[in-house]
C-alpha cells in the first residue's frame, strides 16, 4: 500500500491526522521469511498509552487460562515453578499460573496494560524484549526459568534474531518456550489480510520459524494451529532436542505458503472479496439502510482502510473497551461508541459489520439482544456472509 495509517494510534480530537507509512510485503528468497520492508520505531508503534487490553475479551482471557492449565499440567510446573511472560501486556495470561501459586515476571512495554497488570498483583518489567533487556533480566533474577511464554510478540519485533538471542540468553538445557504468533499458512487460507500492518513485521511458516530459532542453538519441539485469532501458530521449543508427530505432520502440510504465485493468488482473492462487500454495502445504502463497525482492533485499520469504509459507507464505530471509546479511529476517523448505544433503536444502525472478526462468536453472543431486535451482521472473513 502506498500509505497505510499506523494501529491503535487513536485520536482525541476529530481534526487531528493520522500518522500514515507506506506498507510493502516482501519475501526473502533466502529463508522465505514473509515480512513488512518498512519498519516503525517501536515507541511510536507501541506507545505508553497503547489501548490494547487482552482482559477485554472473554474469549482470549479463556483462551489464556487454558494455555496456562496445558503448561502447568504438560511441564509439570509447582510451586517452585517460575514463569516468565514475554510482551505480558495486562497480565492476563499470567493470572492463572498466580493463582496456582507459580511465581511469575510479565515484560512489557508499554504503560497502560502494565500498569492493569501490577494493579492485578502481577509483577511487571516495563521493557522492549530484547539481548540487551534479557541481560538484565539473568543478572536480577538469580534463578533458572522453567517456562517462557511469547504470545503474539515476535512477528511484532524489527530484529527477530536479537529477540531471539535474547531468549537463548536466559533460558538453560530445561527451560521451555511456548510462542504463539499469526500463522502464514493461516493467513493465506482465511483471506486473513487485515493481520498486515506494520505491528506485525514477520509473517512465519514453521519452515521459517524453525531457521530462525536454530541459529540461536533451539530446536523446535512441538507446533500446533490454533483457531484464536483467525488461525495462531503455537509452538514449543527448546535447547533439547526433541520432536513430535503433530510437528512432523504439520511441517509435511507446508508446500507454497511463501511463494510468489502463492502469494499473489492470494491478493487476487482479497481484491475479489472488496468487489463482494463494497457492492453489498452499496447496496444497502442505496435501500436506505445504516452500517456501523464493531470492535476498533489493531487489524481494523488494515480491513477499513484497503476496502475503502470511509464514512459515506460506515457512519461510526463500536468498541467495548473503554479506553478506545470517545475516541476517533485512525483510518477515516471513525467516532468510536460504546455498544450501549446499541441498546437505543433511535441511534442503533440497521447492519453492523463485525471488523473484530476472529471474535465474532463473542461478539455475536454479547449482542444478541442486537439480532433479536431486526439488527443485522456483516462479516466479511474468511468469506463474506450476512446474519
Amino acid at each position: 500500500m502506498e500509505a497505510l495509517p499506523l494501529a491503535d494510534r487513536l485520536k482525541s480530537d476529530a481534526n487531528e491526522v493520522s500518522e500514515s507509512v507506506p506498507l510493502t510485503w516482501v519475501r526473502c528468497r533466502a529463508c522465505e521469511l514473509v515480512y513488512v520492508r518498512e519498519l516503525v520505531e517501536p515507541s511510536v508503534l507501541f506507545p505508553p498509552d497503547y489501548p490494547y487490553f487482552t482482559g477485554v475479551s472473554s474469549a482470549l482471557t479463556k483462551h489464556f487460562r487454558e494455555l496456562a492449565d496445558t503448561v502447568i499440567e504438560r511441564y509439570e510446573l509447582t510451586e517452585d515453578s517460575f514463569i516468565l511472560d514475554i510482551g505480558s501486556n495486562d497480565g492476563t495470561a499470567l493470572k492463572r499460573f498466580k493463582e496456582k501459586g507459580i511465581s511469575v515476571l510479565g515484560i512489557d512495554p508499554t504503560t497502560w496494560p502494565a500498569l492493569r497488570a501490577l494493579k492485578d498483583g502481577i509483577p511487571t518489567l516495563r521493557e522492549f524484549w530484547n539481548y540487551k533487556t534479557s541481560g538484565i533480566v539473568r543478572a536480577e533474577l538469580g534463578r533458572p526459568i522453567d517456562v517462557i511464554l511469547s504470545n503474539n510478540v515476535i512477528s511484532h519485533v524489527a530484529d527477530p534474531s536479537d529477540y531471539i538471542r535474547g531468549l537463548a540468553n536466559v533460558c538453560d538445557e530445561n527451560t521451555v518456550v511456548v510462542a504463539e504468533f499469526p500463522y502464514l499458512k493461516s493467513i493465506i487460507e482465511n483471506t486473513a489480510f487485515d493481520i498486515i500492518f506494520h505491528q506485525h513485521v514477520s509473517y512465519f511458516t514453521l519452515k521459517s520459524f524453525g531457521s530462525l530459532i536454530s541459529t540461536h542453538g533451539f530446536h523446535l519441539n512441538d507446533a500446533e494451529v490454533l483457531n484464536v485469532h483467525g488461525g495462531n501458530l503455537r509452538v514449543y521449543f527448546s535447547k533439547k532436542e526433541g520432536g513430535s508427530s503433530r510437528l512432523k505432520k504439520l511441517q509435511s502440510e507446508e508446500t507454497y505458503e511463501s511463494e510468489l504465485n502463492t502469494l499473489r493468488s492470494f491478493v487476487k482473492r482479497i481484491d475479489e472479496t472488496k468487489a463482494d462487500t463494497l457492492q453489498l454495502i452499496d447496496n444497502l445504502i442505496a435501500e436506505g439502510k445504516t452500517i456501523m463497525g464493531y470492535g476498533a482492533a489493531g487489524k481494523a485499520t488494515m480491513l477499513i482502510e484497503y476496502f475503502e469504509l470511509d464514512k459515506t459507507r460506515i457512519s461510526g464505530m463500536f468498541d467495548k473497551n473503554p479506553v478506545k471509546q470517545g475516541r476517533y479511529f485512525p483510518a477515516f476517523g471513525h467516532f468510536i461508541h460504546s455498544p450501549e448505544i446499541l441498546k437505543d433503536p433511535d441511534q442503533r444502525p440497521d447492519f453492523l459489520i463485525i471488523l473484530a472478526w476472529t471474535l465474532k462468536d463473542e461478539i455475536m453472543k454479547e449482542l444478541e439482544f442486537f439480532h433479536r431486535d431486526g439488527g443485522k451482521f456483516i462479516i466479511i472473513l474468511p468469506e463474506l456472509i450476512v446474519v
